[in-house]
């Protein structure tokens, strides 16, 4: 996505959101002069159903995060189960599309288990 509309060089400019309008979503964490680490994610905005005329964001990426990367004693309750609920969306996504391929389909079972402190 960022190749195609340059979306990095276009962060002054605000645009509204509309139904099925794409984002990335782009958290992260940088030392200077040492490292960073981002996760980003492509969105949607979508029509909500819990809330009739209004909009929310609906996840299109699915792919696990890196399990090793997340430190789990920093996180609250509620973003441990964000990230659950997020894996199981993406283990109910793919796991139809790999059922002819039992070494990645075991993968994405290990890295969409959920977490359970």
């Amino acid at each position: 996505m960022d190749f195609i509309v340059q979306f990095h060089l276009k962060k002054d400019t605000l645009s509204p959101m509309v139904n099925f309008k794409t984002n990335m979503i782009e958290p992260g964490y940088y030392e200077d002069n040492k490292f960073g680490i981002r996760i980003e994610n492509l969105i949607m905005c979508v029509k909500s159903e819990k809330y009739p005329g209004y909009l929310c964001f609906e996840n299109v990426t699915v792919v696990p995060y890196n399990r090793v990367l997340i430190k789990w004693n920093m996180l609250t309750e509620e973003e441990v189960n964000q990230i659950n609920s997020y894996h199981k969306k993406v283990y109910d996504t793919l796991k139809p599309l790999l059922k002819d391929d039992e070494v990645t389909l075991k993968y994405l079972e290990r890295e969409c288990a959920p977490y359970k402190p």
